[in-house]
């Protein structure tokens, strides 16, 4: 099944800011402050106030974060069941619904191709998660047999040097999972497993972090409204093109880190280069808009960025381990970094001021 390409502008902000090229220039102008009309424009000369009709962002009103004993033990229901042993069945033979373990390799014209090989493979018999022919042609074999399934790629593949092409798979049965043995919660689970060392800590942590999930939750519901109570009543091309390159530069490093190519990484996400601006044209406008409010909220409110924010924001890169401060902005430019945090400090008035239903 594919998946829609999907992205969000802080997330997509700071990962096209760490993994920029190096080659980019740093302002050389200090300022001791950053201010929201400044900041509104890079490329082009234009003024929030003319792009932005700014509805009602304070005391807006915020679920209240609650989270049950029933929460609590859901989640760790779900963590126990995640670190289950599986049975490994070693006879009999695969049938209809089995999860076999099983390696295989993929030739096309004798020579193995990329991406079709791999070892110690769980696949569910019937999920569809393989081309036509592979999982059907797996029910009957025996644990321990190695089996050759003659296949053909769909001619609407997204490989375009597989598509409609005749190919061989070669598949090992490892085994068949049997059902799971789900641990029993207890302290020896608990400090084998994670940073506590009894059943009683882990659900005061656990009831924390959702607790905390849950305010984050809310909190995003909240600057969504204080967004959707605002009219856009323009969109600058030049933001248009900063957020799409943002975006298209996310999905390069995620093709990088795979060793592949963009278009390939698009197409698990049901995008392609050639359709992806279209694809991304609602995603592109949310995110701006996001910035329009947050930089017209901060041009109201009088929010400034001072030169000690960004300093310290960028000690937080270092000891994230994005490497050293010299070579950190090299990769970002300052005035990059001091309008996210511009931003951030906006979001920060809406959500503070929003009140408990």
């Amino acid at each position: 099944m594919k998946r829609k390409v999907v992205t969000t502008i802080m997330v997509v902000s700071l990962v096209a800011m760490m993994t920029a090229c190096g080659d980019k220039s740093v302002s050389s102008k200090k300022e001791e402050t950053t201010k929201a009309e400044t900041q509104a424009s890079k490329d082009e000369n234009y003024k929030i106030s003319d792009c932005v009709q700014l509805g009602e962002y304070k005391g807006l009103k915020k679920e209240a974060a609650k989270v049950t004993d029933e929460d609590v033990d859901t989640y760790i229901k779900q963590q126990l069941e995640s670190n289950a042993e599986k049975k490994k069945i070693k006879e009999g033979k695969v049938k209809d619904g089995d999860t076999v373990n099983i390696d295989y390799e993929g030739k096309k014209d004798g020579k193995a191709f990329e991406g079709g090989s791999q070892k110690g493979y769980d696949l569910t018999i019937g999920s569809n998660t393989f081309i036509d022919g592979f999982e059907d042609g797996l029910i009957g074999a025996k644990v321990g047999e190695t089996v050759k399934l003659n296949l053909t790629f769909p001619k609407n593949y997204n490989s375009k040097e597989l598509a409609g092409k005749k190919v061989v798979f070669t598949v090992k049965v490892n085994y068949i999972q049997g059902d799971p043995i789900i641990p029993e919660l207890n302290d020896k689970y608990v400090k084998k497993n994670t940073n506590y060392k009894t059943v009683e800590e882990y659900k005061k942590a656990t009831n924390e972090q959702l607790l905390n999930e849950k305010q984050a939750q809310n909190e995003s519901a909240v600057w969504q409204e204080a967004v959707k109570n605002t009219k856009i009543k323009k969109y600058p091309q030049v933001e248009l093109d900063k957020a799409f390159e943002n975006i298209k530069s996310y999905y390069q490093q995620m093709a990088a880190s795979y060793n592949t190519d963009l278009d390939t990484i698009l197409s698990q996400f049901g995008s392609s280069e050639k359709t992806f601006e279209e694809d991304t044209k609602d995603i592109v406008k949310a995110g701006v808009a996001e910035k329009l409010v947050a930089l017209a909220i901060a041009e109201k409110e009088g929010l400034e960025v001072t030169d000690k924010e960004y300093e310290a924001k960028i000690d937080e890169f270092v000891n994230n381990g994005y490497g050293t401060k010299e070579d950190i902005k090299k990769k970002v430019k300052e005035e990059d970094l001091k309008q996210q945090l511009l931003m951030e400090k906006a979001q920060k008035v809406v959500i503070d001021s929003a009140v408990e239903k």
